[in-house]
Parts: structure tokens; sequence; C-alpha cells
């Protein structure tokens, strides 16, 4: 894994470009979404909540000539954006403040407060099409949806990392939980120490990979069908904020910086905020045979 730069952002959610990558669409705390053209440098914003922004994301409307940008907001609403037009095309009301969101395919996946798991099929963008409690106990801290928009995964607080299906298949294999980013029992104290899942990533090719990233700066490839550990890259110091595949899986890019998950007193000046590059391997990209 090899330094690539200092990165910072202050905008709560972003989303780094459209299907064709000419487009970044960010939000924040000004409670404003922001579009920026790459190939211009033409920007545009809307005053689009009443509240900060926490995740945006584009979305794959059917039969849409546009980019429709999909924002989610504290203030319990998710939004979708033509910016041809000065409001919204679609309002949604949520149980809660939004967490995390998330869209592949057809699939748009929203988490909020208090365990809440909210689901849109795009292809009817204006209404939910389930609304349930999440499935883990804890917090949700990130949802992300398959590639192939057939279900999403939640990660939790409590180390805690779950898959769901949109339909149940009758399968028992489809749906599970486990637990990881967790330091071995203290056999003195017999405490436990669990971290937050920061983030969770599908490997682009091979869809039944994904990867994990917490709080306590580990970073894990898993194998979803075979619900395997393909490779484990222990603590590198800080958290593990957020991560990303490029386009074919090749690279895995992942931030370190302070996750607030022990709250404002742990923020210290010494801790560094860095973006990283990781050149992915052959074993960490292929599937076990079951």
């Amino acid at each position: 894994m090899m330094d690539v730069a200092l990165a910072e952002v202050d905008g709560v959610g972003i989303d780094l470009g459209n299907q064709d990558g000419t487009m970044v669409a960010a939000g924040g705390a000004d409670k404003s979404l922001h579009i920026l053209h790459l190939p211009t440098g033409q920007q545009v914003t809307r005053n689009s909540h009443e509240k900060p922004i926490r995740a945006v994301r584009f979305v794959e409307v059917p039969n849409s000539n546009t980019h429709i940008v999909a924002s989610g907001s504290w203030d319990k609403t998710v939004k979708l954006w033509d910016f041809r037009q000065q409001g919204p095309v679609a309002s949604l009301t949520c149980d809660e403040r939004v967490y995390s969101m998330d869209s592949k395919s057809l699939l748009l996946v929203i988490a909020t407060a208090e365990r809440r798991i909210h689901l849109v099929d795009l292809r009817n963008p204006t209404v939910f099409s389930q609304s349930l409690e999440s499935p883990i106990k804890y917090q949700i801290k990130v949802v992300t949806a398959f590639p192939d928009g057939t279900g999403w995964a939640t990660g939790s607080i409590e180390g805690r990392c779950g898959m769901n299906t949109v339909e149940k298949l009758g399968n028992n294999n489809t749906d599970f939980s486990f637990r990881c980013h967790r330091a071995p029992q203290d056999p003195k104290t017999r405490i436990t120490q669990v971290y937050s899942i920061n983030d969770i990533q599908f490997h682009p090719v091979q869809h039944g990979v994904f990867t994990t990233a917490g709080s306590d700066g580990a970073i894990y490839f898993w194998d979803r069908p075979s619900h395997s550990r393909l490779q484990t890259y222990p603590s590198i110091g800080n958290s593990v904020t957020t991560t990303r595949f490029n386009h074919d899986g090749t690279l895995f890019a992942y931030a370190l910086g302070y996750d607030w998950s022990k709250g404002c007193a742990a923020n210290k000046q010494e801790i560094e905020t860095k973006l990283k590059l990781h050149r992915v391997t052959k074993k960490e990209s292929t599937p076990k045979e079951i």
C-alpha cells in the first residue's frame, strides 16, 4: 500500500462521478447540493434541504434522459434532482434522519437513525418499495447496494456486517450477518473491544468479493458466497473512514483520518488525514470455489 496524497473533504456527503465520469455531486452542512461538471468547470447549486445533507448518489432512473442525483438529509427526507429544473423531481419522507445511502442498478437503499432501512425501486422512485427494521441490532453506520441491485450490505457501530436480498430466495445462505473489526478478548477483564464499520464496498467485476473498513484501521477482503475471509490488513494507525475500488477493481483507494467514533475529545492534531492506494491482488479478488 502506498501513500498518494493528503485529502480532506468538508462536505458531509460526496459522490465522485456519474456513469460517464463527467460530474461530481457534493452536499454538506450548508444544506445545499452542489454539482460540478468536470469538462467545463460549470457549477450548479440547489438550496435543497432544511438540515445538513448526509449522503448524495447519482441514480439510474429508467426512461430518464438526464443525470439524476439523490440527496439524503438529517431533515428526514431524500430528494431526487434533475438539474434542468429548480425543484426536486421526487421527495421521500423517511422515518428518521438519513445516515447512509447507496444506489446500484434499480435499487436505492437508505439507512436512517433508529435502525430503519428504506428501499426504493427506481422504476417507481416516488414511493418506498419496502421499509423495514435493520437486521443488525445496533446503530447503522453504512449501507452499500449489491452491484446488481438485488440486495444490500449493512455495517454497524458494533463491528457487525449483514447481507440481505430484496427478494427472499428461500435460501438461508443469501441473508446472513457476521462479526468483524473486533480485538481479541482480554483474558483478564474478559472485555472485547469492538469497532465501527465505516465502509463496505463490492468489487466491480467479482461481485461476490467485498471489503469492510473500520475505526480500528483494519481492512478485510471477503467472499460473500462462501462466507469467508480472503485477506486481512491489520490496523494501519488511524481509522479508515471511506474506501472505493476503481472501475475494473485493480486499485483500491482508502482514506485515513478521525471518524469521531470516540467523540470530540479523542480528535487530536497529530491524527493525519491521508488518501492511499492499494493495488488489488489476485488472492484478494478471486472468490473461493464452493
